[in-house]
């Protein structure tokens, strides 16, 4: 968070102690699983839809940041390391370095 309060990522906007969308709707599922996912420290696993749904409020909200954290994945390439175009993913994975990682398609759904 900077100086003047404005959440800087998603990562921080998570760690906040505010209740969020995510929050409730693990303490809607179980009390004990809200405790497990905010004082324990675990996160739930992010999905593409996830990904894609944070990708449109950063850029919607604070375009200047969106550059800086996320990676744009061509379309065409195909994510999964065992696959014979391993090589060009890895490249990817390179270049995206800190970034999260969307898909074209998807981004062009934002």
């Amino acid at each position: 968070m900077n100086a003047v309060g404005v959440v800087e990522t998603i990562e921080d906007y998570h760690r906040r102690p505010e209740l969020s969308k995510t929050g409730l709707a693990q303490f809607a599922k179980a009390p004990r699983l809200y405790d497990w996912y905010i004082n324990k420290g675990n996160q739930i696993a992010s999905t593409d839809a996830m990904t894609t749904g944070s990708a449109a409020h950063l850029l919607a909200l604070e375009p200047k940041l969106f550059a800086n954290s996320y990676y744009v994945l061509p379309e065409g390439v195909i994510r999964n390391v065992k696959h014979s175009f391993a090589g060009c993913y890895n490249e990817h994975l390179t270049a995206a370095a800190h970034r999260k990682i969307i898909r074209k398609q998807d981004m062009d759904d934002v």
